[in-house]
C-alpha cells in the first residue's frame, strides 16, 4: 500500500543445530549478476616479475550461476574442517548461514560460505553473519577473518568491498566447477 511503511523483523544469529543442517543445505543459493571478474596474467621473465591483475568485467545481460560447492562439498567441509556453522533467523525461519574455521597458525578464522536465501538478499542478513562471525573470531583472541567469493560472484565480490574487506589472494581453480576464488582479508580486531 502507498505510504505503508513495513518494518522488517529482526534478524537473530545462533549456532547451527542438527535439524538446521538439511535447511541451510535447501536454501536457494545461486545467485544473478551482471559483472564477473577477469585475471590478467603476466608470468613476466622468470624471477624478474610475475604481474596480477583483476577487473571488473559488465555483462551484456544479467547471467545466473550455481553456488560453487555442491551439497555434498559442504557436507563434508562441515564434517572436517568447521568450526562453527552460525545460522540467521528470521521469524523462527532459517534465512542464511556463515561457517567459520579457526587456522591457529595465522591467527585467522576463515569463512568458506557466507549464504543467504535468494528471497532475503539485500535486506541485511549477509552483514548480520558477518558480524556475527566477527563477534565469534574476536573471542576467540583472532584478529583477522578471511572471505572467499568466485570471480563470477560479482554480487559477493561487492559484499566484502563494501564491508572493507581487503583483497588478499587468490587460486586458480580452487572449486570443483573450477572457478577461481578470490581472498578478501576482513579484521575483527
Amino acid at each position: 500500500m502507498q505510504g505503508e511503511h513495513r518494518t522488517q523483523t529482526p534478524i537473530q544469529v545462533r549456532p547451527a543445530q542438527w535439524e538446521d543442517v538439511q535447511v541451510c543445505l535447501s536454501l536457494d543459493m545461486h545467485y544473478t549478476t551482471t559483472e564477473v571478474w577477469q585475471l590478467h596474467l603476466d608470468p613476466g621473465g622468470g624471477p624478474g616479475g610475475i604481474t596480477v591483475r583483476f577487473h571488473a568485467v559488465r555483462l551484456t545481460r544479467p547471467a545466473e550461476f550455481s553456488y560453487p560447492r555442491t551439497v555434498e562439498e559442504l557436507q563434508a567441509l562441515w564434517q572436517r574442517n568447521v568450526s562453527e556453522l552460525l545460522v540467521a533467523l528470521r521469524e523462527g525461519q532459517v534465512v542464511g548461514f556463515v561457517d567459520v574455521a579457526v587456522q591457529p597458525a595465522q591467527d585467522v578464522a576463515w569463512l568458506y560460505n557466507l549464504v543467504v536465501d535468494r528471497p532475503h538478499r539485500r535486506q541485511g542478513v549477509g552483514s548480520v553473519l558477518l558480524g556475527a562471525a566477527a563477534a565469534w573470531a574476536r573471542e576467540r583472541g583472532l584478529r583477522r577473518l578471511v572471505l572467499e567469493a568466485s570471480t563470477r560472484n560479482g554480487p559477493a565480490i561487492r559484499f566484502c568491498f563494501a564491508h572493507g574487506a581487503e583483497f588478499c589472494g587468490f587460486r586458480d581453480r580452487y572449486y570443483a566447477n573450477h572457478d577461481i576464488a578470490l581472498f578478501f582479508e576482513y579484521r575483527v580486531g
